[in-house]
């Protein structure tokens, strides 16, 4: 107000607190201005306030949201990315990051394809998001800096404005040890059933009350009977 009477400076949109008599404050948008006669000798200055409380507490709660949210995205023990319509990664969070062992300047901006292992899956994936379908634990295998390959689950859906595609909020969760114990499990009973059925030995399996359940090649020539029989005895 000092500045408007002495120099004729005006204030536009400027933010203060305001304190009533009883102590409470509020927020006030304060636009000033000079008065001048016909001379343009500034006669005096006026001040328009507008109580923008409700609106401070609402942008207050949309910080606090958004602040909740950027949170969760950036440290989420799940990996995290979303892609636009095109296929360029616009964001990826941390977990993503460690996961592929990339930097965020060598993962964000390029296209999701460069990643991916195998050209038909992800050509899939954004085909069926393009579509507006949703991704449920979607198998894919995701490239790594150090050039090993992941195995992840997909969970993705699509957001479109007006009816067109905009992007796709992802999550990837890393099975790369799920899939190798259980590739090693059906090794291991691979190499067990080779063994079994190899054998020059006899070998049975039977339950508890003496059912037959699984024999091997030695054992049907050793006996004469064919597995059929056997396994009804």
């Amino acid at each position: 107000m000092a500045d408007a009477v002495r120099s004729g400076t005006p204030t536009r949109n400027a933010e203060v607190i305001m304190e009533r008599p009883d102590g409470s404050r509020f927020t006030a948008l304060v636009n000033i201005r000079a008065l001048k006669d016909h001379r343009g000798n500034i006669q005096g200055a006026i001040n328009c306030f507008q109580d923008i409380s409700a609106h401070k507490k609402m942008e207050e709660a949309v910080k606090c949201k958004n602040n909740d949210l950027e949170d969760f995205f950036e440290n989420s023990a799940v990996g995290l990315h979303i892609v636009s319509g095109e296929g360029i990664i616009l964001r990826a969070n941390q977990a993503e990051l460690d996961l592929l062992g990339y930097r965020a300047d060598e993962y964000v901006g390029r296209h999701i394809a460069e990643f991916h292992a195998d050209a038909p899956v992800i050509g899939e994936i954004l085909q069926k998001l393009s579509c507006g379908e949703r991704l449920d634990r979607y198998p894919a295998r995701l490239r790594a800096k150090d050039g090993s390959i992941k195995h992840v689950l997909i969970t993705s859906n699509s957001r479109f404005d007006d009816g067109k595609f905009v992007n796709t909020r992802c999550f990837t969760m890393d099975v790369t040890h799920l899939r190798e114990a259980e590739s090693a499990r059906r090794e291991s009973e691979e190499r067990l059933a080779a063994t079994y059925e190899a054998a020059t030995i006899g070998i049975a399996e039977a339950d508890e009350n003496g059912r037959l359940l699984r024999v091997n090649d030695a054992l049907c020539k050793m006996l004469g009977r064919s597995r059929e029989q056997l396994l009804a005895m």
